[in-house]
């Protein structure tokens, strides 16, 4: 019960936050100098969408299984896998400018491509999409496939504690170089971030020592 409650208050938390930014630009659109059915047509925002998309559902999803009472290891698996899919999709939006490319377009990724990928967009490419693809294989043989192996948990703490220092760190650049553009929403993202992941890693120990405790009892028995 006390890790129930604990979990609702982190998606309570994680839901909140995801949804006070998309009301702040909301509220900005009607005094933006460019028309917002010409910026839907740009593939950055179509990537932004849909990998937000995707974790609004999925942590929704989580909130409303957790005020039931509802929440079993596949529930949350699912929920885990989808962040980590959507953080794939957003990837791609990053990864032209890791690249030396200024924005993500079609051109712009048609020409990553006739030029060749080089060990700077390697380099990012592992950065940016690893330990993303690394969280979202071993959620889903973790919890939704139910395997029992210690590798599976270590995999999804390693790729969330990764993903909360890349989080710090590029926070802390943001602060040092371009001061005036901390904003509110950098802030929220950083809270976001850490509530989301280490909501994943006490999602992990819970189930890690649920299982051994349900196999310590097996074995007393026999």
């Amino acid at each position: 019960k006390v890790a129930n409650n604990i979990m609702i208050a982190l998606y309570a938390v994680v839901v909140l936050s995801m949804l006070i930014p998309i009301f702040d630009y909301l509220l900005r659109i009607p005094g933006s100098k460019e028309p917002f059915w010409e910026l839907s047509y740009h593939p950055n925002v179509y990537i932004s969408l849909t990998a937000a998309a995707i974790k609004i559902f999925c942590f929704v999803f989580g909130l409303v299984n957790a005020l039931k009472g509802m929440f079993s290891p596949k529930r949350m698996g699912a929920v885990i896998v989808g962040n980590y899919i959507a953080m794939c999709i957003s990837a791609f939006m990053v990864l032209p400018q890791m690249a030396g490319m200024r924005l993500f377009s079609w051109q712009s990724l048609h020409g990553l491509f006739l030029r060749g990928i080089g060990w700077q967009t390697i380099g990012a490419l592992m950065v940016l999409l690893l330990p993303n693809v690394i969280g979202a294989v071993a959620a889903f043989c973790y919890f939704l496939w139910g395997k029992k192996q210690t590798v599976w948990p270590v995999l999804i703490i390693i790729a969330s504690v990764i993903e909360i220092t890349m989080t710090v760190i590029n926070k802390i650049t943001i602060l040092n170089r371009y001061s005036d553009m901390f904003t509110l929403n950098h802030s929220l993202s950083l809270i976001l971030n850490i509530a989301i992941y280490g909501l994943f890693i006490f999602q992990t120990v819970t189930l890690l020592i649920k299982r051994q405790r349900v196999k310590a009892a097996s074995a007393s028995k026999n």
